[in-house]
């Protein structure tokens, strides 16, 4: 691995971290006799006064909700 995407590896690891430690929330649900995990964000400023859009996002294969995490803070930071 070439030191670019190790650094790069290392900045998704440490957004993925300070995600992870904000407001969301594990959760399980029983589908076709499988369980399945998904993860619920909820915003800091979340009010149930204000209506919020809500988003899904999907996955397939390997991938995690927690590479799914990353992705989307790397994407969002604009560091990538």
């Amino acid at each position: 691995m070439n030191k670019t995407k190790f650094i790069s590896f290392l900045i998704l690891l440490l957004f993925y971290k300070i995600l992870t430690a904000q407001n969301f929330i594990s959760q399980t649900i029983e589908y076709d006799g499988n369980t399945r995990e998904y993860e619920l964000y909820i915003p800091s400023g979340y009010s149930q006064d204000t209506l919020f859009p809500l988003m899904f996002n999907f996955h397939a294969g390997n991938d995690t909700t927690e590479i799914q995490i990353a992705i989307y803070s790397c994407l969002s930071s604009g560091i990538c």
